[in-house]
């Protein structure tokens, strides 16, 4: 496991309940587990799965907030970043940890339209259950945590693969019950916009610092998308693509071995004066005082 989106590993292995060859982690979190260390913003590297179970969770998901309650699930990919995780006092989850190159590695039919659903995965990470499929998830829980915990049976390993592609595809009938390809549409136009912002933003915000970038993109004016984001977000396009860039910054300062000058080049700036100038306008600190904090 490298870097983890919910949780340091160290800091909270009382919450582990089981572990598969570092490639599983099952376990149970409450509000004094999460947040010991001042680890946002950072970038997944794993797939994590979170259950709730009682209380509030309030987490900031690349750039759009969640607040996920009783009976909730959130699905954190690989690259999402995680900006915060807040929760109420009485808050407790249930959580799986999936490392990337073995998920990759699951025998999962190529025929099926799968892929389409990770997809809305990704635009839409929480989602409320119903009864049934609280169940289920739980269900599914219970049971890879069971033959993790199995450490002589012969054909454990194939078991939990078995188990976690099972998971895998109920998730994947949950999110086509949802129809969520149907439910974006239900958004207002000018929701859509910011839907449709946030993403590209995702997807580009590392490189593309033009406002006019995106307003092309979404076949709009630079005036009418400034126009939307100031009423929907109260921020304006230019403050939006900074957050971004700094918070790209934030996650190489502080997880890589970069230069600022490599970190310059990969954020698309001029050069690492002009990188340092943005960074320390915007955060009040110089790129080495905040990798140094």
């Amino acid at each position: 496991m490298k870097q983890i989106s919910f949780y340091d590993l160290d800091e909270m292995s009382e919450c582990v309940l089981a572990e598969f060859e570092n490639k599983v982690v099952v376990g149970e979190v409450q509000k004094k587990d999460i947040l010991k260390k001042d680890i946002f913003p950072t970038r997944s590297t794993v797939f994590t799965l979170i259950f709730v179970e009682s209380g509030i969770l309030d987490v900031e998901l690349d750039y759009s907030s969640y607040t996920l309650k009783e009976k909730s699930f959130l699905v954190i990919l690989p690259e999402h970043i995680t900006q915060s995780i807040r929760s109420s006092d009485d808050f407790r989850a249930k959580f799986m940890i999936v490392d990337q190159e073995y998920f990759g590695s699951f025998d999962i039919n190529k025929n099926r339209p799968y892929q389409p659903s990770f997809i809305n995965i990704r635009k839409h990470p929480g989602f409320h259950l119903s009864v049934d499929e609280t169940n289920i998830i739980n269900s599914c829980f219970d049971r890879i945590k069971q033959k993790i915990l199995q450490q002589n049976h012969h054909l454990r390993d194939e078991i939990i693969k078995t188990l976690l592609v099972e998971f895998i595809l109920e998730m994947d009938n949950i999110m086509i019950e949802r129809n969520y390809d149907s439910n974006t549409q239900k958004l207002s136009g000018q929701e859509h916009i910011l839907h449709s912002f946030l993403l590209l933003l995702g997807e580009n915000g590392k490189s593309e610092h033009q406002v006019t970038f995106y307003a092309d993109r979404l076949h709009i004016t630079p005036q009418y998308l400034a126009l939307v984001l100031k009423t929907l977000t109260g921020k304006t396009t230019r403050n939006w693509i900074a957050h971004a860039l700094i918070t790209e910054a934030k996650i190489l300062l502080k997880y890589t071995g970069m230069s600022v000058s490599q970190i310059s080049d990969t954020l698309n700036f001029y050069d690492a004066s002009a990188f340092g100038k943005f960074f320390k306008k915007e955060t009040g600190f110089t790129p080495f005082l905040y990798r140094k904090s």
